[in-house]
């Protein structure tokens, strides 16, 4: 089936599709039923980048000492493979609180409460754009 130039598959998920998106971002949601009471029938795109913004905070007010962190900073000793670098998670972190208008981010995230709002506000965000 061809499709025009214009509409991406993430536009318009089937159930299937969407079910295997949110289990593969959570890996514990295995039913369609439980998915649409967990998003509340809201869009997918939104509440995966709600989620991560989420753990990005979470992650940064963690003390250095915690596994997690430490994994987080660490920097292999090996060299990167030639071609184009592959995108990281904290990439694709940095350009969803430009497109939020998030500006010091780095502060935001120590205030919880404030750095919950700008999840709160990511989930209703309506300029994201079709790529993870």
């Amino acid at each position: 089936m061809r499709r025009s130039s214009h509409t991406s598959r993430w536009n318009t998920p089937n159930n299937e599709e969407t079910a295997k998106i949110i289990n593969f971002a959570t890996r514990r949601i295995k039913t369609k039923d439980k998915l649409g009471k967990l998003i509340r029938h809201k869009n997918v795109i939104n509440y995966i980048k709600a989620q991560r913004l989420s753990w990005f905070g979470h992650l940064h007010r963690m003390p250095e000492e915690k596994m997690v962190q430490r994994v987080y900073k660490w920097k292999p000793m090996l060299t990167r493979p030639l071609g184009r670098p592959k995108n990281k998670w904290e990439d694709d972190i940095i350009h969803d609180t430009k497109k939020l208008k998030i500006k010091n981010w780095t502060s935001c995230i120590q205030d919880r409460n404030k750095w919950k709002l700008y999840v709160e506000k990511s989930k209703t965000f309506k300029e994201w754009s079709c790529s993870a």
